[in-house]
């Protein structure tokens, strides 16, 4: 990471980027972010689009556009997306490249064929355009107006699991947990309530629900982003999720393009592992395949009370998780592994910093947990953690260890495993959930009314995946080829 360097907006700049390969997997790019930006390095992409510019030979290059980005209506805190049927090619073979632009300017991070606004707001209506370019000719699109009317839409549940002593809930809008009251069958009580993402609460329980068994929760008062309220009482089914005890979860994601730590959290939430199996230790199988994504998750309990130390290795890159309790809401990261390093490579040093390995949690510099680089836990109590770790090419390892704070973990210190595992939670068996889907027509589009998870397949045998920003009821304009839709809680 360079020191900032003032640029001036409109005046060119010369690049010269350098790498070297020796073995193994290869690949380079170079990313920038405004100073003060708070973006995590592995979240940035490479600097592309308007950002940059040169002369190519335009003989033979193809950008038309079939279809422009519509113009949109849409309610406020909703999801919207535009999108562009373009013909685009270079005799050079590159791909092309794609960039947004709003009201003139372009929007950062915004370089792909469509764009996708979660949670709507007044200050996002304006004129969208989309420029496509290949190498020697670029086109931009006709204008896209986007216009957001007042929100007067009450939330309503789509979905609803439970493990142990906490309940999820998920919405069709962004909700504020605060204003919720829940209640769950049964007879047991409910201690608090969080904030699990925007469109999300957790309920964490006065005890344990019992394993495998349907329950019903209950939500009142909850108020979207505009002061709506959820309709009075409002109910969703479930069945508690099955423990498995003294065990750690392991999950693979295949064919993870682009290879990421920031693809990965997309990819969990949308596509079915590759892989996914117990293990008695926290720690995945060495030099595995090229081009996935790793989850280990778990809970532990500690043996003691005391401060603690994690370490985690892995290759390729890689972040740490621990909840604050057994609530997989709180979790904070606490170490990463910033590119590569040898398997249970606890204390090296290199490719980290030598004065602050990241990959300890007494030393990360960019914690987040509540007491900084002290981890401070209560003996019997369950806690959730979680590490992730994406692998390019070549050599791939990923493993957890902790240690107690007063000591150092060595070479021979092996990933957390025996009493310190208490297992995890797994989806029961049959389901449970009461997720609908009901289907329409809305002049020439599909209209499909669901609770739960809306997915679609080109083919009734799958591969199925979430529909992107989806939220019932959900206008579906036809394309002309196959498609196959289903919901599942």
């Amino acid at each position: 990471t360079s020191e900032p360097i003032a640029l001036t907006a409109g005046s060119k700049y010369g690049i010269l980027f350098f790498v070297k390969e020796g073995g193994g997997g290869d690949w380079g790019q170079v990313a920038m972010r405004k100073e003060g930006s708070t973006a995590a390095a592995s979240t940035l992409t490479a600097i592309g689009g308007p950002f940059v510019t040169g002369k190519g030979d335009a003989v033979g290059a193809v950008v038309n556009f079939v279809q422009s980005p519509a113009s949109q209506t849409v309610t406020a805190n909703q999801s919207v997306s535009l999108s562009a049927n373009v013909e685009a090619s270079s005799p050079y073979g590159r791909p092309p490249f794609y960039q947004w632009y709003k009201n003139g300017s372009p929007i950062i991070g915004a370089t792909s064929a469509s764009y996708t606004i979660p949670v709507a707001t007044a200050g996002d209506a304006g004129t969208y355009v989309l420029e496509v370019g290949v190498i020697g000719l670029a086109k931009k699109s006709a204008d896209a107006v986007l216009t957001i009317s007042t929100d007067t839409k009450k939330p309503a549940i789509t979905g609803s699991e439970g493990f142990g002593n906490i309940v999820n809930v998920t919405f069709d809008e962004p909700v504020k947990a605060n204003t919720a009251t829940v209640t769950l069958s049964g007879g047991i009580a409910v201690s608090s309530v969080v904030q699990n993402g925007e469109k999300g609460i957790s309920a964490k329980l006065a005890a344990d629900m019992a394993p495998e068994t349907s329950y019903t929760v209950t939500v009142n008062g909850l108020q979207d982003n505009a002061g709506n309220a959820i309709e009075a009482n409002s109910t969703s089914n479930f069945k508690s999720w099955a423990f498995v005890a003294n065990a750690a979860r392991v999950r693979y994601f295949d064919s993870l393009s682009p290879s990421s730590l920031a693809n990965l959290q997309v990819v969990r939430n949308t596509t079915t592992p590759t892989q996914d199996y117990s293990t008695n230790l926290f720690g995945a199988f060495t030099d595995r395949a090229e081009n996935f994504g790793t989850i280990l998750s778990g809970w532990i309990k500690p043996p003691t009370t005391g401060d603690y130390t994690f370490y985690i290795s892995a290759d390729d890159n890689a972040q740490l998780w621990l909840s604050t309790d057994e609530n997989p809401a709180n979790v904070k990261r606490i170490a990463i592994e910033p590119q590569w390093n040898g398997q249970r490579d606890w204390i090296g040093t290199a490719r980290r910093n030598a004065d602050a390995p990241e990959n300890r949690s007494d030393k990360y510099t960019g914690t987040q947990w509540p007491t900084g680089n002290k981890i401070t836990l209560t003996g019997g109590s369950r806690y959730y953690i979680e590490m992730i770790a994406q692998e390019g090419g070549g050599g791939d390892n990923s493993a957890i260890a902790v240690t107690p704070a007063a000591e150092e973990a060595t070479a021979e210190t092996v990933p957390i495993s025996g009493a310190w595992l208490a297992g995890y939670f797994t989806p029961p068996t049959g389901g449970g959930g009461s997720a609908t889907v009901s289907v329409g027509r809305d002049g020439a589009n599909l209209k499909i009314t669901f609770t739960g998870t809306l997915e679609s397949a080109d083919s009734v045998s799958g591969p199925w995946s979430a529909v992107a920003g989806a939220t019932s009821p959900a206008t579906i304009t036809p394309s002309g080829a196959g498609k196959f839709y289903r919901t599942r809680q």
